[in-house]
């Protein structure tokens, strides 16, 4: 690593793969890294394919990959892990000022990713469906349909809405189908939702507006509707009570240090703590007016 904690890709160290990177956005391809075990996906910043940027917005999309995670977390999801990557032996100023985006593969033995667009397109769903509740019921149809036991369809529904939750939370600007997907075991037959990626586009970051998932009243980023869409569940309300007291952006920081050894800059960490302390207040009033209009609705 350098000593601001960017990972150094050295030739010698790791080495290109073969593996088809056609189905993943604005990648450079796998490598292997010097273990001769691990696989890691090695991509350009958001910022150097979508140009129309300012520099702040250019270093957030960057460093929403080393501090979104440790967010995730704290929503109760698994998220991929993103690292900073420049190349040890740079061929000329502008190669060793580069840096890249490297995350390590987070497929286990035998799991293959289905992207959620095919689970879509396999169920007869449209591969553009963006209404959760519809979402919800290609993912059982298609789980009963390979085989799933119960109790995983459940985990799979749960965690799928806790995804929302969390890209509702930081503004996930992109939620395209080909953005969440399961983890399938064809020989176990188990499975598990895919952990978060694709975190580029989050916190205000990004021209693309237009894949926001739709809640049942017509909402694409308010919390008070989501939340009565599903109020009636227990686990629902312990996870949003549990989430509200366990969010803690400094400490989210704090292990996204820990995790990667980046230092996010001071102007950056502004932006997060501002945006974070509007997004906290605006997730927790849209929790208590969502139980006040159940209990209203309840007296009536």
């Amino acid at each position: 690593m350098s000593e601001n904690g960017e990972v150094l890709l050295e030739s010698s160290k790791c080495c290109n793969s073969s593996l088809d990177i056609t189905n993943y956005t604005n990648c450079l391809g796998w490598i292997l890294l010097s273990d001769k075990k691990t696989m890691g996906l090695l991509k350009l910043p958001f910022g150097d394919v979508y140009r129309n940027l300012t520099k702040e917005q250019y270093e957030t999309a960057i460093y929403n990959n080393i501090l979104l995670p440790q967010i995730a977390r704290q929503f109760q999801n698994d998220s991929a892990i993103y690292y900073i990557a420049k190349r040890g032996k740079a061929r000329n100023k502008y190669d060793a000022n580069r840096r890249y985006i490297l995350t390590l593969d987070f497929k286990e033995k035998d799991e293959e990713l289905i992207y959620g667009e095919d689970i879509l397109e396999r169920m007869k769903y449209d591969i553009n469906e963006l209404r959760i509740e519809h979402l919800l019921y290609a993912i059982e149809d298609y789980l009963i349909e390979i085989g799933v036991k119960n109790q995983d369809i459940e985990n799979a529904r749960k965690d799928f809405i806790k995804q929302t939750i969390y890209n509702r939370f930081v503004k996930q600007a992109d939620e395209n189908n080909h953005n969440w997907g399961i983890l399938v075991n064809q020989k176990t037959k188990k499975t598990r939702m895919a952990p978060l990626y694709d975190l580029d586009c989050c916190c205000d970051i990004g021209p693309l507006k237009k894949h926001k998932r739709i809640d049942k009243e017509g909402g694409t980023t308010g919390f008070e509707s989501i939340m009565r869409q599903f109020e009636g569940e227990e686990w629902f309300n312990k996870f949003i009570k549990e989430t509200i007291i366990d969010f803690d952006i400094n400490k989210a920081i704090k292990d996204s240090k820990k995790e990667t050894n980046i230092d996010i800059p001071e102007n950056i960490q502004k932006i997060y703590k501002d945006f974070f302390g509007q997004r906290f207040y605006e997730f927790k009033t849209g929790y208590e007016k969502s139980k006040k209009k159940v209990q209203e609705d309840k007296e009536r």
